[in-house]
């Protein structure tokens, strides 16, 4: 599956470059949506009623509050909720500033009015879109936290989307190619563009040489 969409976007990458890269950009934001529609349903809709569920959500609702029931020695676990949080931002941050297809984006915007205008967007659709993804986290320790927490904490929303039927969950794998296909080809394309000069000149070097 991953070899075949590498191989994939490359090809219509290849053929469309930035532009096509753009479109997909926006199936990819209508399809984080979509997936995280079906993440919600699932885990606001779990049952919640039986081994030791109501505990595990009580030690959710309190760790990181200051409360200190959550840490049973009398401190508090607000300190590193902050320090996760610092972290977790700094990182995206400065993974996009440095990320080549991000760049490209922003070179290619077609005016400063725009480029704000994307960025104030994108800052308001994502804010809530994480705010619901770190709901369905603690959701998701809820039902499956001896299963899921330390070792997959990453894979809480797909845990989640174990209380759907197949046909949901198929849907939920179409969407997340979807998404991962976007992200493949941005880097791709960001990529192309730095090594541009290089191939450029290898290209037509070579060219004149026949």
């Amino acid at each position: 599956l991953v070899l075949g969409v590498s191989l994939c976007t490359l090809l219509y990458t290849a053929i469309g470059g930035l532009p096509v890269s753009l479109v997909t950009d926006k199936v990819q934001g209508v399809g984080i949506f979509l997936f995280t529609f079906l993440v919600c349903i699932a885990a606001f809709t779990a049952d919640s009623g039986a081994d030791g569920r109501s505990d595990r959500w009580e030690e959710v609702t309190t760790t990181g509050t200051g409360d200190p029931a959550a840490t049973g020695a009398g401190g508090s676990t607000y300190g590193n909720s902050f320090k996760m949080a610092f972290i977790l931002i700094s990182a995206l941050t400065c993974a996009n500033m440095m990320h080549s297809g991000f760049q490209q984006r922003v070179w290619a915007a077609e005016d400063q009015a725009k480029l704000r205008k994307g960025a104030i967007g994108g800052i308001l659709l994502t804010i809530p879109l994480m705010v619901l993804y770190g709901v369905v986290g603690m959701v998701s320790y809820r039902e499956y936290g001896p299963f899921l927490f330390p070792q997959f904490p990453s894979f809480a929303g797909f845990y989640a989307l174990n209380e759907l039927n197949v046909g949901w969950q198929v849907c939920a794998v179409i969407l997340t190619t979807m998404m991962v296909a976007s992200s493949a080809d941005t880097i791709q394309t960001g990529v192309a563009a730095i090594f541009k000069p290089f191939t450029t000149y290898v290209l037509v070097r070579d060219w004149k040489a026949l």
